[in-house]
C-alpha cells in the first residue's frame, strides 16, 4: 500500500527605567495593569483551547497511524475521522477566539482577525480532506493509491510550516499564554505537526 506522507509535524515588554522613576512616574502602575489584563485574555484562551488542541494533535497522530492500515476501506475510515476530528477542532478554537474578544494588546483587533481567519481556513481545508477521503475508491486499487496521493499533496499544502497561531507567536501574548497552565502542551501520542 502506498503510504502518504503525513505532516510532521504573549509577553511583557522589557522595562527599561529604574523601578523608582517607574513609580514617580505611574507607568509601573500602567504596565502592571496591562499585564494583568494581558494575562486574563491569556488564561481564558488556554483554559479553552486546550481541549481542541488535544483533539488536534490527538488526529495528527491517528493520520499516522493509517498510514499503515493495509485494508483500504479501514484506512478510508480512519483519514475520514481523523480529518473531521481536525475540522472540529478548529472551527472550535476560531469560535473560542471569536467569543473571547479582542486581546488587550497593541494591534489586538488585527491579531484577533487574522488569527479567526487562519483557524477557519484550516477548519474548511480539513473539511475538504474530509470529503475526499470519503471519495477513495476502495475497490480499484490504483484508483485508490492515487487518491491516497492526491490527500498527501493536500495535507502538506495546508501544513502551518511556522506553527499553529502565527498571529501570537511573539511578543506579550507569547509570553503571557507561555505563564498559564492550560497553554503547557501534553503529549497525547508521538507527535506529527497538524
Amino acid at each position: 500500500m502506498i503510504k502518504p506522507l503525513v505532516i510532521k509535524k504573549a509577553g511583557a515588554a522589557v522595562i527599561g527605567a529604574a523601578a523608582l522613576a517607574l513609580f514617580v512616574s505611574g507607568c509601573g502602575n500602567a504596565d502592571e495593569a496591562r499585564q494583568k489584563k494581558v494575562d486574563a485574555w491569556a488564561s481564558g484562551v488556554c483554559d479553552t483551547l486546550r481541549e481542541q488542541l488535544k483533539h488536534r494533535d490527538e488526529a495528527t497522530a491517528d493520520m499516522a497511524e493509517a498510514t499503515d492500515e493495509t485494508e483500504p476501506a479501514k484506512a478510508r475510515e480512519a483519514y475520514v475521522t481523523a480529518f473531521d476530528k481536525s475540522a472540529k477542532a478548529y472551527e472550535a478554537m476560531a469560535a473560542s477566539f471569536t467569543k473571547l474578544g479582542v486581546p488587550p494588546v497593541d494591534d489586538g483587533k488585527n491579531v484577533q482577525s487574522k488569527t479567526v481567519a487562519y483557524l477557519t481556513d484550516k477548519a474548511e481545508a480539513y473539511a475538504g480532506l474530509k470529503t475526499e477521503a470519503e471519495k477513495l475508491d476502495v475497490k480499484d486499487q490504483e484508483k485508490y493509491a492515487e487518491g491516497l496521493r492526491t490527500l498527501a499533496g493536500r495535507v502538506q499544502k495546508i501544513a502551518p510550516e511556522d506553527g499553529d497561531l502565527k498571529e501570537m507567536s511573539e511578543g506579550e501574548l507569547e509570553k503571557a499564554m507561555g505563564r498559564q497552565d492550560g497553554c503547557q502542551r501534553t503529549e497525547t501520542k508521538p507527535d506529527t505537526q497538524a
